[in-house]
Parts: C-alpha cells; sequence; structure tokens
C-alpha cells in the first residue's frame, strides 16, 4: 500500500473574508477621492476649452488680418458659453453670431462642463465678457477670464495686452502660480 496525500483545492471562508474586507476597505478609502476626480478634470477641460478658444481667435486675428473678437455669454452663471468671431456682436447663445469668412467657429459652453463657471476677474458679476485681438503685430484687450469650480477653485486664464495666453493657479499645481 503506498501512503497517498490528496491535495485540496480552494480557499476557506476566513481567507475569503479577509479579501473582502480589505476591498472594502480599499473602496471606502477611494471613493470620495473619485468624485474629486471627476470635479477636477471638468475643471481643467473648461480651462483648456477656454484657453484653445482664445489661441484659436488669436491664429484667426494674425491669418485673417482683421481684428477677432472673443465673448462670454452669461459669464458668472451656470449656463455660460464662449465663443469667437468676425463681428464684435459675437454671441454663442445666439445661431450664427460667432462666425469668420462666413463659417461657424467652435464655442465651448457649460452643458460640456457642469458645475464650472466663467467669471471676469476685474468685475465677476458682470455676465458678458469681451474682448478682441488686432492686427498688425497682434493687441488685445487686456483681460482676466477665472474658471471657477466651487469646490476646488479658480484657474485664471489671462489675456495680455500684446495678445499673450497664459494658464496659471494658485489652486492648481499643474499650473503656474499667478
Amino acid at each position: 500500500m503506498s501512503d497517498r496525500v490528496e491535495l485540496q483545492h480552494g480557499v476557506t471562508l476566513l481567507e475569503l473574508m479577509v479579501t473582502i474586507a480589505i476591498i472594502g476597505i480599499l473602496a471606502a478609502i477611494a471613493g470620495p477621492y473619485m468624485g474629486d476626480y471627476v470635479e477636477r478634470q471638468r475643471w481643467v477641460g473648461a480651462t483648456e476649452a477656454v484657453y484653445g478658444q482664445l489661441q484659436q481667435a488669436k491664429r484667426a486675428a494674425i491669418s485673417n488680418n482683421k481684428p477677432i473678437y472673443f465673448k462670454v455669454t452669461a459669464a458668472a452663471s451656470a449656463n455660460w458659453c464662449a465663443g469667437y468671431g468676425e463681428a464684435a456682436t459675437c454671441d454663442c447663445g445666439v445661431a450664427n453670431s460667432c462666425q469668420i469668412n462666413s463659417q461657424d467657429t467652435l464655442q465651448v459652453s457649460a452643458t460640456d462642463y457642469p458645475g464650472i463657471s466663467v467669471l471676469n476677474k476685474s468685475t465677476p458679476a458682470d455676465t458678458s465678457i469681451s474682448g478682441s485681438f488686432t492686427m498688425p503685430g497682434v493687441s488685445a484687450d487686456d483681460r482676466t477670464l477665472v474658471i471657477r469650480s466651487a469646490s476646488l477653485g479658480d484657474i485664471e486664464v489671462v489675456v495680455g495686452p500684446t495678445g499673450r495666453v497664459k494658464v496659471c493657479s494658485d489652486d492648481l499645481g499643474q499650473y503656474p502660480d499667478c
């Protein structure tokens, strides 16, 4: 007769309970950070979109050799939009009002970034923010737009008098301090 040892495969109830407890603890720790992560991505996304709009407006002024106007409509509210075009009356809330060479331009709106607001730094209660890039040599109306997340803070998009557009924030480490 041979002495044969049978191997058993599987996990015990105790091992399973310890594993589930560890997963539960990790989920409880990570859960609150996921909400901040989503809000932070919206905040940064809105900032990058507005920054991109300003850069596009500047490029359009250079390539078309004429003034290009940038406007944020319904700023300081949860229903803002941003656009640019040839006319000083460019209003992204009105169809076909933000155009260059009779073509609609790109627009950004609060529907893409819920919970994020855009403000004029010098007069936060303004519901309309406008400015322009003009040629030759690109000059711009000096403006600072504040992209605000109520829970995370502010990011500033600054348009200097020479047309330089930069982003800064004292609340988010991925941008230089203001």
